[in-house]
């Protein structure tokens, strides 16, 4: 479960960079993997990449936005159980 959480942390990390127009170099480069490494997190083939040259294609983009959305709405919804449980105890 640590291991899946921080899988999601690091690639939506990945996601954010690739999204603020940073190049897959500099997301390698500032992660310390490969292209290959990366291309593999993100479930793509290696040479996806080189297809996106400087802008990342319409569908990635919706893709990732939804990646990060739905990880930002599981860490609203985990503070809300904790906070529900807090209540029940009060």
């Amino acid at each position: 479960m640590l291991v899946m959480a921080l899988f999601v942390i690091v690639l939506c990390h990945i996601l954010v960079l690739i999204l603020e127009g940073a190049k897959v170099k500099e997301v390698c480069k500032i992660l310390g993997i490969t292209q290959n490494q990366l291309a593999e997190l993100m479930g793509l083939h290696y040479t996806a990449f080189s297809k996106w040259k400087d802008k990342t294609p319409k569908n990635a983009e919706i893709f990732l936005n939804l990646i990060i959305e739905n990880y930002e709405l599981k860490q609203e919804l985990k503070q809300i159980k904790e906070a529900v449980k807090i209540l029940k105890e009060i």
